[in-house]
């Protein structure tokens, strides 16, 4: 039944974009691991990687928390052991929750997957807050050190300059 299922599911693209209720059991060395029609399945989330071990915790909560659980398989899903999903969590896209977050980066960027376009929308939103910080940070010390380098700079030319000034003089005293 568990085969017979993967393999509707995966090798036919008509039915791909089909939700599947699941029920959550447990989580297994980053996998989830569910029933889905009197099958357990274990399965991975597709298309993003966590950045960190606190993520696969974040995850776990999640699936916890929500009240309907359903899945969806991607067209270009490989059919293996773990069958990799768009899991949904109330309705809403676990994997662009895990982006808008930050805990989680997309792996593959391929306009070919069915949710790459709202995967990549997530991602940029926390990329371009996190920019917004970086920046705040590289103003506040700039002012101060522009201006010292450059009159450091210029003490050093002055120094420079009088110290040849001197050479040349006691040089032009010797030869007369």
């Amino acid at each position: 039944m568990k085969l017979c299922m993967i393999l509707l599911a995966a090798l036919f693209p008509f039915l791909s974009r089909t939700r599947y209720e699941v029920e959550f059991q447990k989580m297994n060395d980053k996998k989830i691991e569910v029933v889905c029609e009197n099958s357990e399945l274990s399965l991975s989330l597709f298309n993003v990687e966590m950045k960190n071990e606190h993520g696969w915790e974040v995850v776990e909560q999640l699936v916890k928390e929500a009240n309907h659980i359903t899945m969806e398989i991607d067209p270009t899903t490989q059919v293996k052991q773990e069958l990799s999903v768009y899991l949904f969590l109330d309705g809403k896209l676990l994997q662009e929750e895990l982006l808008e977050r930050g805990i989680a980066y997309i792996s593959i960027r391929n306009p070919n997957y069915t949710y790459e376009k709202q995967m990549e929308i997530a991602e940029s939103k926390t990329r371009s807050v996190m920019g917004k910080e970086n920046q705040d940070e590289n103003k506040k010390g700039f002012p101060i050190v522009a201006p010292l380098y450059v009159v450091n700079m210029l003490i050093l030319w002055i120094f420079l300059l009088k110290n040849i000034r001197n050479l040349y003089r006691k040089r032009m005293k010797k030869n007369m």
